[in-house]
């Protein structure tokens, strides 16, 4: 009898690179922000809204690949850390959307300052060029992804 062995996929370490850098940043960002109100996900709304402009749960679930039930937490978070404010929506009555409030616009703006100093201050070993080319093969990868997700 013989034992066929798993030959795991050129992508797997990448995908196991990704989760622990992942871990890297949560910490990271953690410790860099302790004093702020918002936790990782609700930041990443925050930051959501200030790129985009007024937005809805479910668009921003969709836009970020998460479940709408967990954007809902993070909007109701920010709300009761008034960050946010929901607004009637003209197109759908049960979907408010959602306005980043000036609060929630200087959180965002002094964490991302925040964040600007502490790259600028970490040697990450790579070239503009070679973060570039790195985050253009994640993007596709990322495209590929919910291309399978979607046809499913």
């Amino acid at each position: 009898m013989t034992k066929t062995l798993f030959v795991p996929h050129p992508i797997d370490d990448l995908f196991g690179q990704v989760r622990q850098l992942y871990h890297r940043m949560v910490s990271a960002a953690e410790a860099l922000h302790a004093a702020e109100p918002v936790t990782i996900g609700s930041r990443a709304v925050l930051e959501y809204l200030q790129r985009h402009g007024p937005s809805t749960v479910p668009d921003i679930a969709r836009q970020r690949g998460v479940s709408r039930q967990h954007v809902q937490v993070l909007v109701n978070t920010l709300t009761a850390h008034e960050l946010v404010e929901l607004r009637p929506n003209p197109a759908h009555k049960r979907s408010p959307q959602i306005h980043l409030n000036t609060a929630g616009k200087r959180t965002i703006t002094r964490m991302r300052r925040r964040e600007a100093r502490f790259y600028e201050k970490t040697d990450f070993g790579l070239s503009a060029a070679e973060i570039g080319s790195i985050s253009a093969g994640l993007a596709t990868i990322s495209d590929a992804l919910k291309a399978e997700q979607d046809d499913r």
